[in-house]
């Protein structure tokens, strides 16, 4: 049966650390948004060839801010806040003209797509499309009406308007999808096959459904207005798109993958591992966000970032790399970014409650 996930740009290795090259996510069940921590797969030789056991659970990233680049802009400060309910990206940016400025700004979200392959799951509201992470934005404080571009790719064209008239539903994917794909009729299937919308099913397989093979992309877009000689903070707030996973003794070697990606160090991964394969072991679960870390500016400079990660509990372990060692006992870990790169990866173990 074919299962239905979302692509996206995410990288890692080994077991439920995901790779760059299989960068897909499955949508969820209509009524599991939130998925428990899933299982690790067993290692390759104990599955049955081309099958997959348990949905494996993937973060989505959502873009930074955008803002153009004038050169009486200067990015003072990027302040990065993570916990398991919210992330917000503060950006200080000074306008240091003489003029007051208005410019355009945005966020991206994570494009959505539907494929016929793997089988994987993700954290969002599939039932709204044009924002499926709740993004709020502010700026000096003040709430920020932002406008969604839309588009629905299919074989590089725009085809938003064909999705519309056929009444179905810009997500491709998710209970509502199903329910649409399967209403319509032969002649719809084949005029919407024809230019790319969708994928319909084998000769010899008439009762499997079309597949949806548009990918939903949307940036939320502004104008902001910047007052000359001040500074002013913008935020982007969302909720993150967190993968949780069942830590064990079985996947425990699956912690090496986040050694170089996440900077989780040696000896933290030698002591979870004990605590995983004792006589008594402890279950543990891991918490997985993405976060962007792109500058505002294209063609501006701008400093170190600062990332503050919130402990959901005393004992949970932290890492991200870039992570000041000082503060890793404290209910906030805290550390700087300074190399400019398009994500930063967190992850937080804690016993499994």
């Amino acid at each position: 049966m074919r299962q239905l996930l979302l692509t996206t740009a995410l990288a890692g290795a080994c077991c439920f650390y995901i790779s760059a090259a299989a960068a897909q996510k499955a949508a969820p069940a209509p009524s599991a948004q939130k998925a428990a921590p899933a299982q690790a797969a067993p290692p390759a030789q104990e599955q049955d060839q081309g099958e997959v056991d348990a949905p494996t659970p993937v973060p989505l990233l959502v873009g930074g801010l955008v803002i153009a680049s004038n050169p009486a802009l200067d990015v003072e400060a990027i302040d990065i806040v993570v916990n398991f309910k919210k992330v917000t990206q503060t950006y200080r940016i000074k306008n240091g003209g003489a003029a007051e400025l208005r410019v355009p700004a945005s966020v991206a979200m994570p494009d959505l797509t539907a494929s016929a392959d793997g089988a994987e799951e993700y954290n969002i509201d599939a039932s709204k499309p044009e924002n499926p992470v709740g993004l709020t934005v502010t700026a000096g404080g003040a709430p920020v009406a932002t406008r969604a571009v839309v588009r629905a790719e299919a074989l590089g064209l725009d085809r938003l308007a064909e999705i519309k008239a056929a009444n179905l539903p810009l997500t491709p994917f998710g209970a509502d999808s199903d329910k649409a794909l399967k209403a319509l009729k032969p002649d719809q299937v084949l005029k919407l096959s024809d230019i790319g919308l969708l994928s319909p099913p084998e000769a010899d397989q008439p009762d499997i459904p079309s597949l949806a093979d548009w990918t939903l992309s949307v940036t939320h877009t502004w104008d902001q207005s910047l007052p000359p000689g001040k500074t002013t903070d913008i935020a982007i707030s969302f909720t993150p798109s967190s993968a949780q996973y069942a830590l064990t003794k079985e996947n425990a070697d699956a912690l090496d993958a986040f050694k170089d990606d996440a900077c989780l160090s040696a000896q933290t991964i030698k002591t979870l591992k004990t605590k995983l394969g004792g006589k008594t072991p402890t279950p543990m679960t891991l918490t997985e966000i993405n976060v962007s870390t792109d500058k505002p500016m294209r063609w501006r400079p701008a400093p170190a970032t600062n990332v503050s990660v919130e402990k959901p509990t005393p004992e949970a372990i932290v890492a991200f790399c870039g992570a000041d060692a000082k503060t890793a006992g404290q209910p906030k870990v805290m550390g700087k970014i300074e190399d400019e790169g398009s994500e930063l990866r967190v992850i937080i173990i804690a016993p499994t409650k």
